[in-house]
């Protein structure tokens, strides 16, 4: 049996008989229900007998019309404590004489508690508890940090989320981030994506235009050198990635998920 609970505003009362049981209580208000909202609750009188009690709840759940078929109830046994055979009975007049589910007996927890020292004689102490698992809140997400000017020389830009610098980074210039760092601009100082990862990063450098840049992923390092270019050519967007091992950086086409179709314009450079 569970710990009684508080008891809400009383909706129906039991029905009203004249007959009179062994015991010479009314049968008035023998049987209760309360309930709020979806929660529904019988209440048995505490003094009447267990056969009475029987003949009282088949009354009021035939008077109902089958109003609490299907549904699910609470019986609240008050400072009773009723033996397994008397429980077994009311449960058969619920659910199988009137199809009404009993989710669980209840009774205050002093009453059983003295019940099981009066007849085994065993002290005992019943403690209720509502444990529940205790879930971390989820971490707030981190926004992205957006940068709209160039990152000059000796400018240390440092984020714990990803970084998009809408400019260039110049020589000198340093941009460290937890995770992606994105340049719209020209890349040629040092970009640090992943700081806090290890090994086998998966944070990304992407640059409009990869010059002469220290690119660092995770615990892996690049050094880039460009070659010539021709007069005129356009600057080609990369992206740099950790892969087999090593930085790599290749044509980024816009879609991260396909870059590793692709086979790198450069490969990793020990420092």
């Amino acid at each position: 049996m569970s710990t009684r609970l508080q008891d809400p505003a009383i909706l129906v009362a039991g029905t009203p008989s004249t007959a009179s049981g062994a015991s010479g209580l009314d049968r008035a208000g023998l049987v209760q229900v309360i309930g709020r909202g979806t929660k529904v609750k019988f209440v048995l009188d505490p003094f009447a007998s267990a056969e009475l009690l029987e003949s009282e709840l088949r009354t009021f759940l035939g008077s109902s019309h089958g109003w609490f078929a299907g549904g699910e109830v609470v019986v609240d046994a008050g400072i009773r404590v009723l033996n397994v055979h008397e429980l077994q009975r009311l449960r058969t007049i619920f659910e199988d004489e009137y199809k009404v589910n009993v989710a669980t007996f209840e009774c205050p927890a002093e009453v059983l508690q003295a019940t099981i020292r009066e007849v085994y004689n065993v002290p005992v102490s019943l403690v209720s508890e509502d444990i529940q698992a205790v879930k971390p809140p989820p971490a707030a997400p981190i926004d992205t940090l957006f940068v709209k000017s160039n990152c000059r020389s000796g400018r240390v830009v440092k984020h714990p989320g990803d970084v998009v610098v809408f400019g260039d980074v110049n020589p000198g210039g340093m941009v460290i981030a937890d995770g992606d760092v994105v340049v719209i601009g020209a890349l040629r100082g040092t970009a640090h994506a992943g700081a806090n990862d290890a090994e086998g990063s998966e944070a990304n450098i992407i640059a409009m235009d990869l010059g002469t840049a220290r690119l660092q992923i995770g615990t892996r390092l690049y050094q880039h050198m460009p070659g010539k270019t021709k007069k005129g050519e356009v600057p080609l967007p990369v992206i740099a990635c950790v892969r087999r091992g090593g930085v790599e950086v290749m044509p980024f086409a816009g879609s991260f998920h396909r870059r590793k179709e692709r086979k790198p314009l450069w490969q990793e450079r020990r420092m």
